[in-house]
């Protein structure tokens, strides 16, 4: 089966760090075209990496043993991830069509795309996989052999693990983990995965993972939003733009931590207003001192106008509901959407 992928990337004559992304969508209801992994991958191509969506095989068996179809799916759908890695990690080292450092590749996904992501970067080898696996996999196995995967990090939206033994130090890893507080799909902490309500297999989520990672010697950030289910911008996009703006601030600070990091021509401009959804108060990152701040209401009403002189503004006396944040001027002009709760 031929599996494809689309590139995003500006030309350049620099290397530059690759970014894979998985898409999320119960196992195919999506595709790589899906909205927010595209929007993902633009953004980031602008900001200088190079970012890869990728499909994967998605044959579910609703005939068959849940628990066993969910470990075969997410099994090969795991495989496909680690072929498109090896790919691109492959083609590096040779004639590098899109200069990209094989020191500095990262996987990611959305919901199911980053399990596979997580599951890619922390199974090498057969010993990763726990004994309820290996019965189900052994026939897998044979035409799916599992391959070391080359990876500087994971970049989870909304994802899980399926073991938490997996998360070992043996690798050296760091993870940007993004969840959910309210997550009934894939829990932040841990429970069952339920596949379009038929309940399957235990899955730890991004807390767990977190403290795993942690616990194991590797670099872990966990964003979480408060109040929000899984993949909370299905319905409010904001969610995906903070995440956006968190994920830009995790790789610049892991790249840095390379021994050639400062060569990398990624932009560290990143600008930032959070928390979303937020309360008495909204902090700023990255904004320039003097730089015009709205905060205007959705009968387009500026309820804040504020220069920009301190990483803080108080928002108490606001109601709640949904505003627009802008700043900045002309091209510079920068807005995201806020919920305050």
């Amino acid at each position: 089966i031929d599996l494809m992928a689309d590139v995003y990337f500006q030309n350049s004559e620099d290397y530059r760090p690759l970014i894979i992304f998985s898409y999320g969508g119960d196992f195919g209801s999506q595709g790589r075209k899906a909205r927010d992994v595209v929007h993902l991958c633009e953004e980031l191509a602008k900001e200088g990496f190079v970012c890869a969506a990728i499909d994967y095989r998605t044959n579910f068996n609703f005939l068959g043993n849940p628990e066993r179809e969910m470990y075969r799916t997410a099994f090969r759908g795991m495989t496909d991830v680690k072929t498109a890695i090896n790919y691109f990690y492959t083609g590096a080292l040779g004639e590098n069509v899109y200069n990209i450092s094989h020191e500095a590749i990262y996987v990611g996904g959305i919901s199911i795309g980053a399990l596979l992501a997580l599951e890619s970067a922390f199974i090498d080898s057969e010993r990763e996989l726990t004994t309820n696996m290996l019965s189900v996999l052994r026939n897998e196995l044979e035409d799916n052999p599992i391959h070391k995967s080359h990876l500087r990090g994971v970049i989870s939206l909304c994802g899980g693990n399926t073991s938490l033994p997996s998360i070992s130090g043996t690798t050296d890893l760091s993870l940007c983990l993004i969840h959910g507080q309210k997550d009934k799909f894939i829990p932040i902490d841990s429970g069952t995965f339920s596949y379009q309500g038929i309940k399957t297999i235990p899955l730890y989520g991004s807390g767990s993972i977190h403290n795993k990672a942690l616990e194991q010697g590797h670099r872990s950030f966990l964003y979480s939003f408060g109040n929000a289910s899984h993949v909370p911008w299905s319905s409010d996009w904001s969610y995906l733009d903070s995440s956006l703006e968190f994920i830009k601030e995790f790789l610049v600070k892991d790249l840095a931590l390379l021994s050639h990091g400062e060569l990398y021509q990624i932009s560290t401009n990143y600008q930032l207003v959070y928390p979303n959804p937020f309360c008495n108060v909204l902090y700023t990152k990255g904004i320039t001192v003097g730089t015009e701040i709205k905060i205007i209401d959705i009968y387009g009403k500026v309820s804040v106008f504020q220069v920009a002189s301190f990483n803080s503004i108080s928002t108490h006396f606001l109601s709640p509901g949904i505003y627009i944040v802008s700043w900045g001027t002309g091209d510079r002009l920068r807005k995201t959407t806020l919920v305050k709760n």
